[in-house]
């Protein structure tokens, strides 16, 4: 199968999306949306958005 109908779709509406550092903010503002920052940790290729799961990734791999 070479991809859905759908993982089209993503694609064409990703091209046509601006970079979000070129998004107004002033738009954003006005439609209620909130841009968040969000920590990640990684290890061993893989990224982590709790620290507590990275840490027992790494502690299984010592074993």
């Amino acid at each position: 199968m070479h991809g859905s109908d759908n993982d089209h779709d993503q694609a064409e509406h990703s091209a046509s999306v601006p970079a979000p550092e070129h998004v107004p903010h002033a738009l954003l503002t006005e439609l209620g949306i909130v841009s968040r920052q969000q920590t990640s940790f990684e290890w061993g290729g893989f990224r982590y958005t709790n620290a507590l799961d990275a840490i027992a990734a790494a502690k299984r791999a010592r074993k």
